[in-house]
C-alpha cells in the first residue's frame, strides 16, 4: 500500500512560497531546511506562477503575454477609432498627417503603434518631417478653401468648368489637370441637381374590356 501523499498546512506552503518567490532562496536550501523534497517545493512554485481565467490554467507567463496582447488591441482600437474621428485622407494631406500622429503621442500612444497602424513606414514618417514644401505646393494649399468656398456656395453643383470660370474672374488662373486633383484631394465633385418628374397618370379607357387590363 502506497504512502499517503503528507498534506502541509497553507500557512507553512506560503512561507515557503514567500522564501522561493520573493526572497530568491534556493529551492534546494528551502527543502533541506524544512524537511520537504525539492520536487514539492518546485511544484508549489509552478503552481503558484499559474492563472485560471474562464476554467482554463495558464502559466503566468503564457498569462502575462495574453494580458498585454490584449492592452495592445485595445490601444490599436483607441488609436482607429481617434483616427477615424479625425477623417485625415493623410495619402493626400502629409500635413494633416503629421499633426494627427503628434496629436496621438500626446495622448499617450505609442509613437510605432500609430504608424504600423497608419500603414506608414517609419522611415517615412521621418522623412516628412523632413519635408519642406515646395513653392507650388505652398500655392495648393492657399487655393483649396476658394475653391471649397465657390463649390459650396454654388450648391455643390460645380466641377472643373465653373469653378475654374469662377477663379478666372479673380483674375486667379489654373490649368484643368492641377484643378480636378486639388478638388480630388479636398474630396468634392460636382453634384447633379435631381428634379422631380411629373409623370401624368394613366387613364383607362371605359370601353377596355377586363380581358384586355
Amino acid at each position: 500500500m502506497k504512502d499517503m501523499p503528507k498534506i502541509y498546512p497553507k500557512k507553512f506552503k506560503d512561507k515557503i512560497l514567500d522564501l522561493a518567490i520573493n526572497k530568491n532562496e534556493s529551492v534546494n536550501d528551502i527543502a533541506e531546511k524544512y524537511d520537504i523534497s525539492v520536487n514539492t517545493v518546485k511544484r508549489w512554485v509552478n503552481e503558484s506562477r499559474k492563472a485560471v481565467i474562464d476554467g482554463k490554467t495558464y502559466s503566468l507567463k503564457r498569462y502575462n503575454e495574453l494580458e498585454k496582447h490584449i492592452k495592445d488591441i485595445e490601444t490599436e482600437n483607441e488609436i482607429l477609432k481617434f483616427v477615424l474621428q479625425k477623417g485625415v485622407q493623410w495619402s493626400n494631406d502629409v500635413d494633416k498627417l503629421l499633426k494627427l500622429v503628434q496629436k496621438s503621442v500626446d495622448n499617450g500612444y505609442h509613437r510605432t503603434t500609430v504608424l504600423k497602424l497608419l500603414n506608414v513606414p517609419t522611415s517615412t514618417y521621418y522623412d516628412w518631417l523632413k519635408y519642406e514644401p515646395t513653392d507650388t505646393r505652398k500655392q495648393d494649399e492657399k487655393l483649396k478653401p476658394l475653391i471649397k468656398k465657390i463649390w459650396e456656395n454654388n450648391n455643390r453643383e460645380y466641377g472643373v468648368p465653373r469653378i475654374q470660370s469662377s477663379l478666372r474672374e479673380k483674375n486667379i488662373y489654373v490649368g484643368n489637370r492641377r484643378l480636378k486633383r486639388l478638388m480630388n484631394e479636398l474630396n468634392i465633385h460636382a453634384m447633379t441637381p435631381t428634379h422631380k418628374v411629373y409623370r401624368k397618370p394613366a387613364v383607362v379607357d371605359d370601353k377596355t374590356s377586363v380581358e384586355d387590363m
